[in-house]
């Protein structure tokens, strides 16, 4: 079963890094990120 990830605070620089693994990870099937800025 996939799990989904929820990230606060994805546009900062260790956001963004752990965004970036979560998505390359086998056992995650969703990354939801919650930020005040459009994530680019």
């Amino acid at each position: 079963m996939d799990k989904i990830a929820i990230v606060i605070g994805a546009t900062g620089l260790v956001g963004r890094a752990l965004v970036n693994q979560l998505a390359n990870a086998d056992h995650i099937g969703k990354v939801i990120t919650l930020t005040r800025r459009s994530a680019q």
